[in-house]
């Protein structure tokens, strides 16, 4: 009975040894195709399921995949101006920093890239109807909210991975005459030797100081102080993660809101009285154009139920429908190309235009 007992360890150890040189093989090749050498001893965590069909497939599959991941991680190490490149692994690759002045995150390849887009491009690419608000000569700053998942539904690779695990974001811009955009993100992130972080990301071209030190966007700061603020006192909260999750978009969507509400009364103090000032608005042409545009000049906004007049030099001047005047301003083509296509602005039916030149006559 011992020498059996003894027989029976023999074959469970050269078993062992079997296993352990075809895991230390398989871990060599999944390393090497995450791009991860010179690794030393591993520790894999891996937890069997007796009562599945295939025992341990996926068990040591994950644990393997999870271990390239942290070390990946830790010779990448965090940067807080740059997102995480599943494809290399690392966040100092050139995929993982923007571009230019103008881009934002748009979300990652079904390779796991990052992609960048211009700002504008962004917003046209959601379908959000206040991208023709950037064409004008002084346009807004606008801000758009995302959820992290809609960031994620090309990725195929790194998807479910917790290394890099964006929750939600806020694009905004334009700032200054660079036409610069900003990307904030609140970010889970995993770290092999610190428990799992959450964290506010900027993705800016240049050091957010350059932007702040600007004095009609003094308020960005203090916004972004508060929402870092607000997402560190969650962090240490004892809640759930998906309550986490829901508090911390809840933080990220007011401060998309604060900051566009905020930059527009900024902006009445400073531009807006600078251009009424110098007369920059087309205000005093507005009553010559609408007399003497021609049927093809005739637009109408249906939602607001007011006519547009298309005059000369990029004029554009709204109208009531009574023929009472509320505003001027000057587009470019293409803007008001883009409230077309949107149907923001259809072409005025002879009916509308004929009652729009009588109110106008019996002003």
């Amino acid at each position: 009975m011992p020498r059996e007992n003894e027989k029976a360890i023999i074959l469970f150890k050269k078993r062992a040894e079997k296993i352990e040189k075809d895991l230390l093989a398989l871990a060599g090749d999944m390393f090497i195709h995450e791009r991860i050498e010179g690794f030393g001893p591993i520790n894999l965590e891996i937890n069997l399921e007796p009562g599945s069909a295939q025992p341990g497939r996926k068990a040591v599959y994950r644990a393997i995949k999870k271990k390239a991941e942290e070390l990946a991680l830790k010779k990448s190490g965090f940067a807080r101006d740059r997102v995480y490149c599943y494809k290399c692994n690392n966040f100092q690759c050139m995929h993982s920093k923007q571009p230019g002045p103008s881009s934002v995150f748009a979300g990652y390849h079904s390779s796991g890239t990052p992609q960048f887009h211009d700002f504008l491009q962004q917003l046209l690419d959601i379908e959000d109807d206040r991208a023709w608000l950037l064409y004008e000569n002084k346009p807004p700053v606008l801000a758009s909210f995302t959820k992290g998942y809609q960031v994620k539904k090309k990725q195929y690779f790194g998807r479910s991975s917790g290394v890099f695990n964006i929750w939600g974001q806020v694009c905004i811009g334009y700032f200054n005459r660079d036409r610069a955009a900003l990307t904030v993100q609140v970010v889970e992130t995993s770290h092999p030797d610190r428990e799992k972080r959450i964290i506010v990301n900027r993705l800016f071209h240049v050091q957010p100081e350059e932007l702040i030190l600007q004095k009609e966007n003094h308020y960005l700061y203090a916004a972004l102080k508060r929402l870092e603020n607000s997402i560190a006192h969650i962090s240490t909260k004892k809640l759930g993660r998906r309550e986490k999750i829901q508090a911390a978009l809840g933080h990220l969507e007011r401060f998309s809101r604060q900051v566009e509400k905020k930059h527009q009364l900024e902006s009445k103090k400073t531009l807006h009285a600078k251009d009424r000032r110098t007369q920059k608005r087309p205000i005093k042409e507005a009553l010559d154009d609408a007399r003497k545009a021609s049927a093809r000049d005739y637009l109408y906004d249906p939602l607001k139920n007011t006519m547009i007049i298309l005059g000369p030099r990029k004029r554009v001047h709204v109208f009531s429908t009574e023929g009472i005047h509320v505003t001027s301003l000057t587009l470019e083509k293409a803007a008001i190309d883009l409230r077309l296509r949107q149907n923001k602005w259809v072409p005025a039916s002879n009916r509308i235009v004929k009652s729009f030149e009588n109110a106008l006559i019996a002003r």
